[in-house]
């Protein structure tokens, strides 16, 4: 998690769209979900379905639909590292 060096009320998770995470054989995403009280049935259903399917995931795959997505360079813009030694 990172807080915005512009902003305190606002934070990110930061992470690598395309990194894969290995599922556990045991897995409960009852959790995970939880995190995201803004979805859908359907969008909640989805993920739910995906994670107990698949022996991995992308963390690009996880993130809801309604999420703002930056790239380093256009989180740098909106003032997010300013406190960023050089």
């Amino acid at each position: 998690m990172r807080q915005n060096d512009s902003d305190p009320d606002e934070w990110a998770l930061v992470g690598d769209h395309d990194h894969e995470i290995l599922v556990h054989p045991e897995r409960d995403v009852t959790a995970l979900v939880a995190l995201f009280p803004q979805l859908s049935e359907e969008e909640r259903s989805q993920l739910t379905y995906y994670i107990a399917t698949s022996t991995s995931v992308t963390f690009g795959n996880l993130l809801p639909s309604d999420v703002t997505q930056l790239t380093q360079s256009e989180a740098e813009a909106l003032g997010w590292f300013v406190n960023q030694p050089s």
